[in-house]
Formats: structure tokens, sequence, C-alpha cells
């Protein structure tokens, strides 16, 4: 999104920016990128509920937008004088639109507030539906905001202190190389030896000629190094943090292994343990039921042999009378 440049009317003195502390905006805007969300859902759970108290929130929450928004571009300014010069010309060209944005918002949360008090006042079905589509239409716009902010930081390093100390590094590099550019021009202004001799003096200016370029290109390559050990320090950053990032998820995912296998061991020996318990209970119902019928038998023989034994008693209580009434016959 390209869009115009964007001026308030009053210059800020820079007391004011001077006195607002470094890395405060990353503070704010949080609350600036939520507040205007949280609105529109009043807004639209108040379109049902219709309570008053939600209404006098919503102006609360409006008044309380504006404070954030202004301190939030104020923070801004502060950070953005920062990281400005450090960062690239697609940077800055990215930070002077991220600026330029913040400023149609601070005008911008004046916009709602008016479009309420206006539907509160006509009353109409339109000019509700006009405020709440104003509403949402400015808290996307917020949102892209906070959007263009996170590259700022994320792909231009705004504000990060690596690519500032790389920066710093890289200036105090140039510097030398300047200075390593304007030693042959104080070495031609020094007076030349007592010695005239001609071919001497060749020799001195081809060698004046050519130390120039030589450390101009050393101090070139001391620059370039730096540059890609920064890179390099950059890319190792990234592989070491992708390198924790997948051990704990294997710590997580071995965890879960071991706990899962864990639940399964105590589920294999609950029902061990049941088993166990169901087995004796059923074997002493088996020997039960097998020495029913041997007592069954054992009771069976003993009633015949009673009664094979009462039998025989008999008969020979008969033959004894028997034999005691034939000599009384006699």
């Amino acid at each position: 999104m390209t869009i115009p440049e964007i001026k308030i009317p009053v210059e800020i003195p820079s007391v004011v920016t001077d006195a607002v502390p470094h890395m405060f905006h990353p503070i704010l805007v949080h609350f600036a990128i939520v507040l205007p969300l949280i609105v529109v859902i009043l807004e639209l759970v108040n379109v049902i509920m219709k309570r008053r108290s939600l209404t006098v929130s919503i102006y609360l929450l409006f008044i309380l937008g504006m404070i954030v928004f202004a301190g939030a571009y104020l923070s801004g300014i502060t950070d953005g004088s920062e990281a400005g010069p450090l960062l690239s010309a697609a940077g800055q060209e990215e930070l002077k639109e991220h600026k330029n944005i913040g400023t149609l918002l601070l005008y911008l949360t004046l916009v709602p507030i008016i479009f309420k008090i206006f539907s509160v006042i006509v009353k109409k079905a339109w000019a509700k539906a006009l405020y709440v589509l104003l509403l949402i239409a400015f808290a996307a716009l917020t949102v892209y905001q906070a959007k263009d902010g996170g590259e700022l930081v994320y792909k231009y390093g705004a504000n990060v202190q690596a690519v500032q100390t790389a920066e710093d590094r890289i200036e105090e590099l140039e510097d030398e190389i300047d200075a390593l550019k304007s030693a042959p021009a104080k070495e031609a202004s020094e007076p030349q030896s007592a010695v005239e001799e001609e071919p001497h003096e060749k020799v001195v200016v081809d060698l004046s000629g050519t130390a120039a370029p030589q450390e101009e290109a050393k101090a070139e390559a001391a620059v370039s190094e730096v540059h890609e050990a920064a890179v390099s320090e950059v890319h190792e950053a990234a592989a070491a943090a992708e390198e924790t990032a997948e051990a704990v998820t294997q710590e997580v995912k071995a965890s879960a292994d071991e706990a899962q296998e864990a639940v399964a061991e105590e589920h294999k020996a609950l029902e061990a343990a049941v088993n166990e318990h169901e087995t004796p209970a059923a074997e002493s119902e088996a020997a039960q039921e097998d020495e029913a019928p041997a007592h069954a038998e054992e009771a069976a023989e003993t009633e015949h042999e009673a009664s094979a034994t009462e039998h025989e008693e008999a008969a020979s209580e008969a033959h004894e009378a028997e034999a005691d009434e034939a000599p009384a016959a006699h």
C-alpha cells in the first residue's frame, strides 16, 4: 500500500519525543490493535442485546483508543528516528510508509466516534450499518499497520541489536577506508626526500599510486568478511533455534510415548490382577462341581451298605427264631 505523505498540523517539540522511552512503541501498539477489534465485537453484541451499559463502555473504549493511538504515534517517532539511519533504502521506504499510515490512523480515530454519535441521533438502520462498516474498516487498517510494523522488524531488522552492531562495524570499516584513501594525498603534500634522483622518484610515485588501491581493496575485503560473518551468525542462530525446536519436539514425543507405554503396562497389570482373582474362584467352583458327584456316590454306597447290613441282620434274626421254635415243637 502506497499513500501520500501525511503530516499533522502542529510540529511536535523534540522535548516531547525525547521524553518517550526507547522501545516503548511495541508495548503500546498491541493495545492499539486490540481496542478497535473489541469495539467491533461489543457493537455486534449490542445489536442483539441493546444494553445501555455496553454503549457507555464503547464510548469509554473510544476515548482510551484515542489516547493509546496518540502514544503509539509519539513512541513510533522516537523508535523510528533510532532505527531509520541503520536501515537499507528499502527499509527506509517501508518506515516512511509505516509512519504515513500511522498518521492517517491518528486522524481516523475521530471518525468512528463521530459516526457513532450520528447513528444515535439519527436512529436509522442505514446510519447504524454505515457506522459498523466504517468501524470494521478502521480495525482492518489497524491490523494491516501491525503487519507492516512486523515486516520492519523481521524483514528489515529495525531496532534489532545484532543488525545495529553489524552496521556499526561496517561504518567503522568505511571510516578506515576513507582514511586510507586520504593517506596518499597527505604523503604527496609532504616534502620530498633530499635525494633528487629521477628513477627513485618514479619508484616512489609508482608505489604511492599502487598502495592506496591495495589498501582500499583490503579494507573492502574486510568489510565483506564482516558482512558475511554477520549473515553467517544470523543463519547459525536460526539453525540453532530450529535444532532446539526439533529437539524439544522429539523430547515431548518421547515423553508422550513413554506415558502411553506406562499406561499400557498398567492396563496389562490390572488385567493380570483381575485374571488372577477370577482364576482361583473358577477353580474352586469347578472343584466343588467335581466333588459333588463323588459325595453323592459315597452317600449312595453308604446307604446301600447300611441297607444290606440291616437285611442280613434281619435274616439272621429270623433264622435264629426258626431255630428256637423247632425244639419247642418237638
